[in-house]
């Protein structure tokens, strides 16, 4: 079983003037930096917003999943589809985001 590594903690923001870049927030270590070439500036920002952003969406989403699940035992209701399929979502996006790729694909 391979050792899966984690990633730099966040914070994490994006740098935006000149080179484009993402690095955690306390220390400003880079964590990449984003090939600008042939790709319109906009796109390359709105890339590394999104980037930034990944630490603390999947803490949120891990702790809505949570608390989701434990409301709904708590209080003996089942979810409904809708709700389910948003579960589902999320945990996907949870698991796309913890373990490497499966390296058959």
């Amino acid at each position: 079983m391979k050792k899966i590594a984690k990633p730099a903690a966040g914070p994490w923001e994006a740098y935006l003037p000149g080179r484009k870049f993402v690095h955690q927030a306390r220390n400003f270590k880079a964590i990449c930096e984003l090939d600008t070439y042939e790709r319109d500036s906009a796109t390359v920002d709105a890339t590394a917003r999104l980037m930034a952003a990944a630490p603390e969406l999947l803490e949120v989403s891990e702790a809505v999943v949570s608390q989701l699940r434990d409301w709904n035992l708590k209080n003996g209701f089942s979810p409904s589809p809708q709700m389910m399929l948003l579960i589902d979502m999320a945990e996907k996006a949870i698991k796309k985001a913890k373990e490497p790729p499966d390296e058959a694909q």
